[in-house]
């Protein structure tokens, strides 16, 4: 299904489903099959059948539910719902199934009721306990959605994941410094939480606390260190660690130390995945400030194809101003490459106002020069306007400009 070959792997699957028709898995990949390929109503039924057969398999009923939603209005996976309680009465994952299918905020009640049978089932059931906090966050009930993530059968042994969803909900309340704190009491107990310590990097980036940030990095990259965004994570933690006010006290060398470290983890980040545009455009960044043009381009070698919109043309205008080098008839590079990117027409506004913005003044010179050459040929053409007038406002080369 990765090459898209939708008709060989309906026609594999078939054959494991004449062999083992019961197989969930196999129903379940025969369905993902026949979404992709955009039969979205036929895709239901054999998901249907698969979370029929397999109450615990989680990604076909949450992909069953979604599908539902979108196709008959939630009734497919509402009906996989109740012909699972009608055949397990005693099984409490029957009505959970149901509250899940009640997600929108008119059915959240008929939802809580199924939790509360799903709970006189299995009063220790920790999945029904997170969705009923949930779904009374989602009513703004937040006193009992708190309530509800301290349950009074679990004593003062709290499971983890109820901490940090108590954790979520003070976040969602309002109060942020008590969401941090008792995430980090949860971690403390779970360390290995990556969703968890992600969300505490967002919660500490959000109040401004570096310390808790910079400690959320570094064990997003000990879970995870194949994962670029962790790397990401952790060369932003150390970049604003070298900034920060706190570490006046610390040396030049280890304030250019912990930058050279954020640089290394950008670059390990573009190298895992060069689709990872974040990563690209802050080493390129990095490297120009620290005028290393030819590191600099190499990133941009890596992860350049995968840049949003005019972020290539823009950088690459930047990286040869800062090497000053020459094209074939003499001009400098920056200047051509300018001159092209204009005439390509493809210049979203803000890359080209940093490249412009960051030229010298001489090269800014020679561009203002090399785009009025152009402007007489090409009067059509809004980007040379754009790119000449935001160069002679930065030289005051503004009179010469009206002439024009």
């Amino acid at each position: 299904m990765r090459d898209e070959r939708y008709d060989q792997a309906q026609e594999l699957l078939q054959q494991v489903l004449t062999a083992d028709p019961r197989s969930p898995g196999a129903l379940a990949a025969l369905a993902e099959c026949l979404y992709r390929s955009g039969k979205h109503q036929e895709a239901l039924e054999p998901m249907r059948a698969a979370c029929e057969l397999a109450p615990t398999y989680a990604w076909a009923w949450q992909s069953l539910i979604e599908w539902s939603r979108e196709v008959d209005n939630g009734c497919s996976a509402r009906s996989a719902a109740e012909k699972l309680i009608q055949d397990r009465p005693h099984d409490a994952r029957g009505p959970l199934r149901l509250a899940e299918c009640l997600s929108d905020i008119e059915q959240i009640p008929d939802g809580l009721l199924a939790i509360d049978a799903a709970l006189k089932l299995d009063p220790r059931n920790i999945d029904a306990h997170l969705l009923r906090a949930f779904y009374l966050g989602r009513l703004h009930r937040w006193d009992e959605a708190l309530e509800a993530c301290s349950p009074p059968v679990f004593g003062d042994e709290i499971p983890v994941a109820l901490r940090m969803r108590q954790a979520y909900v003070l976040y969602r309340k309002g109060l942020l410094e008590q969401a941090i704190e008792q995430m980090q009491v949860a971690l403390r107990e779970d360390p290995d939480q990556g969703q968890a310590w992600s969300q505490l990097a967002d919660w500490a980036d959000e109040v401004g606390n570096e310390a808790v940030y910079l400690e959320a990095s570094e064990n997003l990259l000990r879970i995870d260190p194949h994962q670029p965004a962790s790397h990401g994570y952790l060369a932003d933690a150390l970049l604003r660690k070298s900034q920060a006010t706190s570490a006046d006290g610390r040396s030049a060398e280890d304030r250019a130390q912990w930058r050279e470290q954020a640089k290394e983890h950008l670059l390990t980040a573009i190298n895992l995945s060069p689709d990872y545009s974040y990563g690209t455009l802050r080493l390129v960044e990095l490297c120009l400030e620290d005028q290393s043009a030819d590191d600099a381009q190499h990133a941009l070698d890596i992860g350049g194809q995968h840049l949003p919109d005019g972020y290539l043309p823009s950088l690459q205008v930047r990286i040869a101003a800062a090497k000053k080098s020459q094209a074939a008839d003499g001009q400098l590079e920056a200047v051509e490459k300018l001159a092209e990117w204009c005439l390509a027409g493809n210049c979203d506004e803000r890359p080209l106002v940093q490249a412009t913005d960051a030229l010298e003044d001489v090269i800014a010179r020679a561009c203002i020069v090399r785009l009025r050459q152009e402007i007489p040929l090409h009067p059509e053409n809004e980007n040379l306007g754009a790119a000449l007038g935001r160069l002679a406002a930065r030289v005051q080369d503004d009179a010469d400009l009206v002439k024009m």
